[in-house]
């Protein structure tokens, strides 16, 4: 008698990638997210509308996700994840398309399956930190324009501050594990924790004072709703400090 691998997988339909722990560890993960990267390694998975994993033709919604066997998708958005668990907890890591079996359920595109670790009789910890600031990125069209608009209008009046030469940011992510026995060979505990914290300052692309003939424009051709605003009594100037320090009209209230 001999033992040989088939060469084709003929007892389902299905088509399986799969990844292991030691692979999983040293892909380069944006932000240590297993769902968001790893899908696009099957060669069948591709991005969807909002860059999230499709397969088959399907839309984002027929992407099923799975988190130790349960159900782990995000019912209020479709194709969204409930939990995503810390990667070091993550022990394999599965991604089922063409018309898998009845057993998964609703995906119809493709199925994204995680599993954790369990503790074992030797103990193990481990802490991981990851930190990225403004020192090091570049800025986008918009932040500069508005810096040089800001620059512009701070050298015709020093009572109106300028923005700094970068907007903030500071990301910082970190975590750790540990896992080992309670008791040996019957009983084992593992744990693990993440924490992501993000400080960034935002410029709106849409943010814009508008000119005497942009408002003489309005006036002329608005709507009912831009007409009503235009013409209100009375005007609180509200002064705000977005992108290009401008200065929204708001309706003020009535008075009774």
């Amino acid at each position: 008698m001999t033992a040989e691998v088939p060469l084709v997988q003929t007892a389902t339909s299905d088509l399986g990638f799969q990844v292991d722990a030691k692979t999983i560890q040293n892909a380069a993960l944006v932000d240590r997210d297993i769902f968001g990267t790893l899908p696009f390694m099957a060669p069948t998975v591709s991005p969807g509308l909002d860059m999230a994993p499709v397969s088959g033709g399907a839309r984002e919604a027929g992407t099923s996700y799975m988190l130790n066997g349960a159900e782990d998708n995000n019912n209020f958005s479709a194709g969204a994840i409930n939990i995503n668990p810390p990667l070091e907890s993550v022990e394999d890591f599965t991604i089922l398309t063409n018309s898998m079996g009845a057993q998964y359920g609703r995906g119809a595109g493709a199925l994204v399956t995680a599993n954790q670790r369990s503790g074992a009789n030797k103990f193990t910890v481990c802490f991981t930190s990851k930190n990225r600031n403004a020192t090091l990125n570049s800025n986008d069209f918009f932040y500069n324009r508005d810096y040089g608009a800001s620059v512009k209008a701070h050298q015709a009046d020093a009572t109106v501050p300028a923005l700094p030469t970068r907007p903030k940011y500071i990301k910082n992510q970190f975590g750790g594990a540990v896992g080992g026995p309670i008791r040996k060979d019957k009983t084992f505990f593992f744990f693990a924790y993440d924490r992501f914290k993000l400080l960034q300052g935002v410029t709106a692309a849409n943010n814009f004072e508008p000119t005497s003939s942009a408002l003489t424009f309005a006036k002329a051709n608005g709507g009912p709703l831009a007409q009503a605003i235009l013409a209100a009594p009375t005007l609180q100037l509200l002064p705000t400090r977005l992108a290009r320090h401008q200065t929204i009209l708001i309706p003020a209230a009535p008075t009774r």
